[in-house]
């Protein structure tokens, strides 16, 4: 390039060249002006230089190099081209600016200086932030190109470049490890290679010119079989032992496996409900039984099926019902173990059939599974919206007679073998469940027959459990029999038949706590047994019992009542846990009021049980009506608080129409027939209804004179010899 006076030259030239000259032809020279000897000056990234043109893109406004302004160490020249760069851009409709990168080499030996400032980092970060700040000051987009670590580079000189970063190494491990040649031709497996499987020819033999053949072979199942190995792929797993897998091969095993399964309970006692199978799935239009069977038939004792009708499906329907129905009646509360009430203060659930064991039982135990079923099909039958009632009525008056038939060859076998415990557990068991199925049969009078029985064997044949879930079983069935035997007694003005010996088989009382099933600790069960004993009592002669006695074990009753109280808190973490705890307290003041009806001779018009039906009332319907828990044990209490209702109370309305609606809720969730209990209720009000004349109440068969030898209340409107119903 010849020399030329720069002075000269500027002179020369016009506003238009002068721009010009600054304007540029490519991406990296500058438009010279050739008729005053100025050439095209080529602006230079570095040692290594770009291409001259590497787009036909859009104009653009280039700015010099990052490195050009950077070497004049002047920041206002910087500033002021980088202002007019950013001008410029506008001017040509440009809409933002690609800086110059931001790069900093991670070695002094490579060559990769382009479109950026400066190797230094310190100098770096100052230069590009400054060139940002100003584009940006003309409302200008200014961004960096790339900032960014180069990796270094090897043979930069030679035809291709060679990066050492570990992509090269990502690729065979992208997809997991190398799976083995299962299928490969002989010559790959001969020398232990991999085999890409190609046929006719696999590439490894057609490089090297070797005959490449493949073999099959077949293979049996039941030559592993008999081997003891896993048959092809059965088994192979990276995660689990093959060692630990179930050898389950044959129809054979499953059978044999199905032998000893059991069904399993659920812990809450919430409704169950099977898979394609609810109560909806009885309401079928086509027929009596409608999905297919929800159990195995392997899961039925061998001689139950003998005696199975030809819809062998029925039992499934019967006994799913009997999980679903009557199971949860003895599990209400989801809770066990301890439930805390407050700091320092608790209270433990004691727990009820445990429905497991019972099934598992009733496996080796063919009468107790076939009462199972009829207590299921019994309780079908008792369904108002079934269309099918009387089908399963006659389906459990046979299950029942096929148990029967067993329980009396069981018997005599009793009576031959009188050291046999196993019989007289089976019968003890089976006579409970007897005792279900007739209270499903609307209270049947058998039901306290069989409550009799239960007594009577106890009393000839001292109670042993061989096993665990004998003991537990057993427990739970002495106490389901005094339970009922006690809260029955209150109205049907029985005697107990029952020795203090049939609860020593369970826990003791003093550490039991409260009792799910029954709503209350079972020294409750205790005190209303005593309450009713002691009714009876104060109709005997004085010689007998004396009334300095008779208010001792009075005041005795009413101590024991009193520690037993509750108090109830209202920072529980469920509704269920405190409304269960209402009813437990519930139960406690309706015994209260039991106490003073029946013994103390208070009638409906006093002010203490006004009180005491108001507060059962409150509570009562806190849990059933606001709440919606329905549990059996509710049942007594309801029936207490209904015969002492004031026929001329204000509320007297209100509160017997409470009563008959929850009576209508607690129906299906109770064992006893809650139709015939409406029904003596009903009578009852009608009976203390047809006393009453004009503004004053007539009792002229009441003798309140005296606590003792006089009819009281109780024992006129309530206390019937001919009432046969269970208020468990």
């Amino acid at each position: 390039m010849t020399g030329f006076d720069v002075e000269q030259v500027l002179e020369q030239l016009t506003t238009t060249e002068k721009n010009g000259v600054i304007d540029s032809n490519d991406l990296w020279s500058a438009d010279g002006r050739h008729r005053l000897g100025v050439p095209s000056l080529r602006f230079s990234d570095g040692p290594t230089t770009q291409s001259t043109i590497l787009l036909d893109g859009a104009s653009r406004a280039v700015s010099p190099c990052g490195r050009t302004p950077e070497s004049a160490f002047d920041n206002e020249v910087w500033n002021e081209a980088d202002e007019i760069a950013g001008v410029e851009a506008k001017y040509k409709n440009s809409y933002g600016d690609v800086c110059p990168a931001t790069n900093i080499q991670r070695g002094v030996l490579v060559s990769r200086g382009f479109g950026s400032f400066h190797g230094d980092p310190y100098l770096t970060d100052v230069t590009s932030s400054r060139d940002n700040l100003c584009l940006q000051s003309q409302q200008f987009v200014a961004t960096r190109s790339h900032c960014m670590g180069n990796s270094l580079e090897s043979a930069r000189d030679s035809s291709g470049s060679l990066f050492t970063s570990p992509t090269s190494r990502q690729s065979s491990t992208a997809f997991g490890r190398n799976r083995r040649s299962r299928n490969g031709c002989l010559e790959c497996r001969k020398r232990r290679t991999g085999c890409d499987e190609i046929k006719p020819c696999c590439t490894r033999c057609s490089k090297k010119g070797l005959q490449c053949k493949y073999q099959f072979k077949l293979k049996f199942k039941e030559d592993y079989d008999l081997r003891g190995i896993m048959f092809g792929r059965e088994g192979l797993s990276y995660n689990e032992d093959t060692s630990k897998k179930s050898g389950i091969n044959t129809i054979a095993d499953f059978t044999k496996l199905a032998s000893d399964a059991h069904y399993q309970a659920y812990p809450d006692g919430s409704a169950f409900h099977f898979i394609n199978a609810q109560i909806g799935t009885f309401h079928h239009q086509n027929g009596i039984l409608g999905p297919r069977a929800l159990y195995p038939t392997s899961f039925i004792p061998f001689d139950v099926k003998e005696h199975l009708s030809s819809q062998t499906d029925s039992y499934n329907y019967a006994l799913s019902y009997y999980m679903e129905r009557v199971a949860p009646i003895f599990t209400p509360l989801g809770v066990s173990g301890v439930l805390e009430l407050s700091p320092g203060c608790s209270v433990k659930l004691s727990a009820g059939l445990d429905l497991t064991q019972l099934i598992r039982y009733s496996q080796s135990h063919t009468n107790v599974f076939q009462i199972l079923l009829a207590v299921g099909a019994g309780y079908l039958g008792n369904m108002k919206d079934m269309s099918n009632r009387q089908y399963w009525t006659e389906e459990g008056k046979r299950f029942r007679k096929g148990a029967m038939k067993r329980l009396q060859h069981k018997f005599q076998t009793l009576e031959l073998a009188t050291g046999d415990k196993s019989t007289l557990n089976e019968i003890l068991i089976s006579t409970f469940l007897l005792c279900l199925y007739d209270l499903a049969n609307d209270c049947h009078e058998n039901w306290s027959s069989n409550i009799k029985i239960a007594s009577a064997l106890i009393s000839e044949f001292p109670i042993c459990a061989s096993t665990e879930m004998e003991r537990k079983l057993l427990s739970f069935v002495c106490d389901f029999f005094v339970y009922q035997e006690s809260m029955g007694r209150t109205v049907c003005k029985k005697t107990s038949i029952f020795t203090p010996e049939l609860t020593e088989l369970g826990d003791s009382k003093d550490t039991r706590g409260l009792t799910k099933w029954t709503g209350c600790n079972f020294k409750l069960v205790e005190i209303i047994s005593d309450i009713t004993d002691l009714s009876y009592e104060r109709a005997l002669p004085s010689e007998v019992i004396t009334p300095t006695n008779f208010m001792e074990m009075v005041s005795s009753i009413e101590e024991n009542l009193e520690s037993l109280k509750l108090q109830v808190p209202n920072n529980l973490e469920t509704s269920e846990e405190f409304c269960f705890l209402l009813g437990c307290e519930t139960k406690r003041i309706a015994t209260r009021l039991y106490l003073h009806c029946s013994i103390l001779n208070k009638t409906p018009k006093d002010r203490l049980v006004t009180q005491l039906v108001a507060e059962i009332h409150g509570y009562l319907k806190t849990i059933i009506q606001e709440n919606g828990y329905m549990w059996s044990f509710l049942i007594w209490p309801l029936f207490i608080m209904a015969c002492a209702i004031d026929p001329w109370n204000d509320k007297c309305d209100q509160l017997r129409y409470f009563v008959l609606e929850c009576f209508d809720m607690l129906e299906n969730k109770t064992l006893g027939n809650v139709n015939k209990t409406r029904q003596i209720i009903i009578d009852l009000w009608n009976k203390r209804d047809l006393s009453t004349s004009g503004n004053e109440r007539l009792n002229k068969s009441c003798d309140g004179n005296g606590l003792l030898g006089s009819i009281n209340d109780w024992e006129f409107y309530v206390a019937d010899k001919g009432l046969n119903i269970s208020l468990g």
